[in-house]
């Protein structure tokens, strides 16, 4: 039976803890935590998460063949406590929506919704104090309600639409999608 050398034992000791290091380091894979059918099945976004730290995930997003990114970099895209929901915005027509604990000092997400006149997913960006409360769909598409529990402005809803849209309301619109976003 061969034996290795004292040399080479002693060499493999010494590396052991390095990859055993190595390996509890290595980015583990990202797993879907929800499947919104934003359009019909042919235009499916997946949420993915991978693990980082104990409480925190790294977010992706994944529609057809290519991933990316929730936020520009894995450090924007670094969250906890994140929420998500698919929403029924009307015959086989669905928004993703999601809210955490990002960089910002705030709540931070984004909806995502196919957009048939661009034949692209499209995303609403947002950061307030709280989660959204409400959908509304419009014909310039979806927008996002918040009830503006920080006060900063006078008016008592904040309201985020498509291409950056966003106004200030002191009355709820009517036709809302009431949100109960989950977590896993």
């Amino acid at each position: 039976m061969p034996t290795l050398s004292l040399t080479l034992r002693r060499l493999l000791l010494g590396l052991l803890p390095l990859l055993l290091t190595t390996h509890a380091w290595a980015a583990a894979p990202a797993r879907t935590v929800i499947d919104c059918e934003l359009a019909g099945s042919s235009q499916r976004l997946a949420l993915l998460r991978s693990a980082a730290f104990v409480d925190s995930f790294i977010y992706r997003l994944r529609h057809g063949t290519q991933t990316w990114l929730l936020y520009n970099s894995e450090d924007d895209s670094l969250g906890m406590n994140v929420q998500w929901q698919c929403v029924a915005t009307g015959t086989n027509s669905h928004l993703l929506l999601l809210s955490g604990e990002f960089t910002a000092n705030y709540l931070q997400g984004a909806a995502f919704y196919w957009d048939p006149q661009g034949n692209q997913v499209q995303r609403i960006d947002f950061a307030e104090r709280n989660r959204p409360g409400w959908v509304q769909v419009t014909a310039q598409g979806p927008r996002v309600i918040f009830n503006n529990v920080g006060h900063e402005s006078s008016h008592r809803y904040l309201v985020y639409g498509p291409r950056d849209a966003y106004e200030e309301l002191d009355q709820l619109p009517t036709g809302l999608i009431k949100l109960h976003a989950k977590t896993d």
